[in-house]
């Protein structure tokens, strides 16, 4: 997009593509980094592994939201969804709508 953001687009060896992009605001980092705690606490793990443990296995992860733990917001029961959004401060629309926003942000 012309005058957007630069990103680092990755692929895996598994074959999953995947997006680094930088946040616009304060408050939006703050708002995805609430959004993954929210997540983290309503979303187990299937393999029983704790998801920071997993993440931070080789190196320690610093200033970094999880984008698809984010995305699984959508996944979630209507009353889950609208627990995580008070705590936002937030309705579960406006929830869906940030996230959306930020991903068509990318493309």
């Amino acid at each position: 997009m012309p005058n957007g953001d630069e990103v680092i687009i990755y692929a895996t060896v598994l074959g999953a593509i995947g997006v680094l992009a930088p946040f616009r605001t304060k408050t939006d980092n703050e708002f995805f980094s609430m959004l993954e705690m929210y997540m983290r606490q309503h979303q187990h793990p299937i393999a029983g592994n704790e998801h920071m443990r997993f993440r931070s296995f080789y190196y320690p992860v610093k200033s970094c939201v999880d984008g698809d733990l984010c995305e699984l917001f959508g996944s979630l029961p209507y009353e889950q969804q609208k627990q995580i959004a008070e705590e936002l401060a937030k309705d579960p629309p406006a929830v869906l709508r940030k996230l959306e926003n930020m991903r068509t942000s990318v493309l």
